[in-house]
Formats: C-alpha cells, sequence, structure tokens
C-alpha cells in the first residue's frame, strides 16, 4: 500500500486506464440507460396507451397521425442512439492504438488524460456527473459529452479522490 500523503499536502494519483471491445460495450449500455431510464419507457408506454385508448374510441383524425408518429420516432429514436453510442466509443478504441490505453493523472487541477489519441486536461467544475460501476466510470462534462474511465487501474484512494473532487466541485456522484 502506498504511503498517505501529510494532511493537507497537494495529492496526485496517476493511473494507466486499459480499454476494451467488451468494456466499451458495457459502458455504452450504461451511458444508453442513464439517457434512457425507466421514465422515458413510462411516457412512450402512456403515448401508446393513449392511442390506443383513442383509436379505441373511433378517433382516425390528425391526433391520432401525430401521436402516431411520436410514437414511432420514440420508438426509433433509442436504437439510433444506441447505434450512435457505439460507433463512437469504437472510434475511440480505434484511436487509442494497439494498446488501447491512456495514462490518467488526478491533482488539485483535475484530470489529464493523455493517449495516443492526444491529451486533455479537465478541470473539477466541468464534470458535471460520476456514475460508478465496478469496472468502468461514467463521467459527464459540462458540454454534454460522456468519458469512459476504466478502474482498473485505479487505486481506491485514487477513486475516492476523484469522486470527492468532482462532488466538492458541484458533480452529481451517482452511485451505479
Amino acid at each position: 500500500m502506498a504511503p498517505q500523503p501529510p494532511e493537507g499536502a497537494p495529492q496526485r494519483h496517476e493511473a494507466t486506464m486499459t480499454y476494451s471491445v467488451a468494456l466499451l460495450r458495457r459502458a455504452t449500455w450504461r451511458k444508453w440507460q442513464a439517457l434512457f431510464s425507466w421514465r422515458y419507457a413510462l411516457a412512450v408506454l402512456l403515448m401508446g396507451g393513449a392511442g390506443a385508448y383513442l383509436w379505441l374510441q373511433g378517433e382516425r383524425g390528425w391526433t391520432i397521425g401525430v401521436l402516431g408518429l411520436a410514437l414511432g420516432l420514440a420508438l426509433v429514436m433509442p436504437v439510433v442512439v444506441w447505434l450512435q453510442l457505439w460507433r463512437a466509443a469504437q472510434n475511440a478504441l480505434r484511436a487509442l492504438g494497439p494498446t488501447a490505453s491512456a495514462a490518467l493523472v488526478a491533482d488539485e487541477a483535475g484530470l489529464q488524460i493523455t493517449s495516443a489519441a492526444g491529451s486533455a486536461a479537465l478541470p473539477w467544475p466541468r464534470i458535471t456527473e460520476l456514475r460508478p460501476y465496478p469496472q468502468f466510470w461514467l463521467m459527464q462534462t459540462d458540454d454534454a459529452a460522456w468519458a469512459t474511465l476504466p478502474t482498473g487501474g485505479l487505486s481506491a484512494q485514487a477513486r475516492q479522490y476523484i469522486a470527492d473532487q468532482a462532488s466538492a466541485h458541484g458533480a452529481k456522484v451517482r452511485r451505479g
């Protein structure tokens, strides 16, 4: 176990994050679930129920047409979003190169991520949400971008530090 820095001393956590197709598939599924929660399914069911009720009551006008179009779009949207998320994940994995890894540094300034695809510095206030899962964390930024952080290379102290810093700067830290 690494020694703890003295109280009040600046902390710096470094890790290597390794990505895989299986990890990104799970992360994509979780991102999709975050976007299309039970509330979305409930809204689609209510819309379908309203349409069925109107149809059974004899409505055959423009109201049924508009409701049917909206219902059709509501059913197609999750599929389109899944495909877009999955393609983006595959492209990002290819951009990482043959090692499929990135270096992460977490310190007082925020997160710095460096890989074959480039580097990025993300100050803590830009992180709006963290969703920790056992093998990865999903992180959302203030421009609605999502990032996947594999946790295999992160120590328990680094995980706690990232969660604490993100929360202290206003991010919602959700539990799975």
